[in-house]
Formats: structure tokens, sequence, C-alpha cells
């Protein structure tokens, strides 16, 4: 068994790493994973598994199942809230501003994950004429611009009005998104929707409430499928960070 752990989250990091050509965020989880799972099955394979069980102590065998039992209850609690913002299917109507959050830029163009963003915001920018839209997402590790100028250029080609885009190029977090994006919208009682991933709309739904933005709906785009697992490992250890931050 984890053996085969280990080559299957071994194969999927290298899978990710030539899908995107770069290293994606949270990705070296795969590679952590899949040591810690070669080591046991080298332990389990060199010692006997009944000589290694005689050596390990009763407070061990408690403490790690204790650990994978409240590993485990997070994960359902946690797993059952992103997926219902998963499937949560809004339609906005009458909104005055649509904010991108943006995500990875390989080199000077938007990764796939962010066309699926940019993508839906062109849908709503296309069906209102009088719709603005923010564009949110300061300059990350591997990227050659910001996010945010990345998407404006997208937009831009697109056929969108450089006019009805307002860039924001500092945020470096899903928070800073929409606190910085926030601080662009003059009218207090705009109607404001935030696109992003599916994978990703429960926790910025849950950061804008916490933030007391009442005025926002999320707005799903679809998610990459290929590094869709990645990304739902890397949400879950996100919520929790920023649970214990007080950020939700």
């Amino acid at each position: 068994m984890f053996l085969t752990v280990m080559i299957l989250c071994l194969a999927y990091y290298v899978l990710m790493i030539g899908y995107t050509g770069t290293v994606v965020s949270f990705s070296g989880f795969w590679l952590v994973i899949g040591a810690i799972s070669g080591l046991i099955h080298v332990g389990l394979r060199g010692f006997g598994r009944e000589a290694l069980i005689q050596k390990v102590t009763l407070p061990v065998v408690v403490s790690f199942w204790t650990t994978v039992g409240l590993v485990a209850v997070l994960a359902v609690i946690v797993g059952v809230s992103v997926i219902s913002g998963m499937f949560a299917r809004s339609d906005p109507k009458d909104l005055d501003y649509v904010i991108v959050l943006g995500t990875r830029v390989d080199g000077d163009e938007p990764s796939n994950s962010l066309k699926y963003r940019l993508d839906k915001a062109i849908e709503y920018l296309e069906e209102d004429q009088d719709l603005l839209v923010i564009v949110s997402g300061g300059q990350s590790k591997g990227a050659d611009l910001t996010e945010a100028y990345a998407m404006t250029s997208y937009l831009i080609d697109a056929g969108i009005s450089p006019e009805r885009i307002t860039l924001e190029n500092m945020a470096m977090s899903t928070r800073e998104n929409l606190i910085f994006s926030d601080k662009a919208i003059k009218d207090p009682e705009a109607r404001v929707g935030v696109i992003t991933n599916s994978f990703h709309v429960y926790r910025a739904m849950a950061l804008a409430d916490k933030l007391g933005f009442d005025n926002y709906t999320g707005i799903a785009a679809p998610s990459d499928k290929l590094l869709l697992p990645n990304d739902l490992v890397r949400e879950f250890f996100a919520i929790i960070k920023e649970k214990i931050l007080g950020y939700l």
C-alpha cells in the first residue's frame, strides 16, 4: 500500500510540473507524502512488519491514531464547506462591479486557472456594458509581471475597454485581494460579484463575510481538473491557517 501511495504521489507531482512547466504552489506536499510513504515501505520491508510493530510503543500508536482521527474529522468538515462552494450556482444580476481574484501567472501569461476566471468575467462584461471590473493580484514568484497586469492584457485582448478595468496589483493573498479591491469601489451600496475558481469560492466568500462585505456574491468559474487534487489540499490547509489567524 505504501509503495503504491509513494508512486502515485510522485507521479502526480511529475505530471503537474510537466503540465504547467513550473513548480505549482503546494506541490511539494506530494513529494513529502511520497517520501514518507517510501520510508515506511522500506522500514516494513527491512525490519518486517511484526518486528517493526513490536518496536512501536503504545503512546506512539495512540498519538498516531488520534492525529489521524483529528485530521479526518477536519478534512470532512472543511471538505463539505469547500464542496458546498464548488456546487453553489449563483447567477447574480444587476452587478456594478466584478472582482477577478488573481492566481498564478506563468511568465507573462495567465495560467489556465486564471484564464477560467477571466473568461467568466468576460461573459458578464459582454452581457452588461455598464459593468466594471477590478483585477486583483500582485507579482508572485516566477512571474514576469503582476497578476493584475497579466489579467488586464488578457481582457483588453478579448475586447474589453481599458476604461472599464481597474488594476489592483499589490495583493498577495485572497484576503488582501478583497480588502484592496473594496477600497477601489467608491459606492458603499455597489453590488459586487467575486469571480474565482469553484474550489476557492467558499473561502473567498467566508473571508468577505468576515470583513463585513455583505453586498458581495461569489461567482464560480471552472477549476483546472488536473490541478484540482492539489488545489483542494492547499485549500484545506489555507482554511485551517486562516481560521487560526481569525480571518474566517
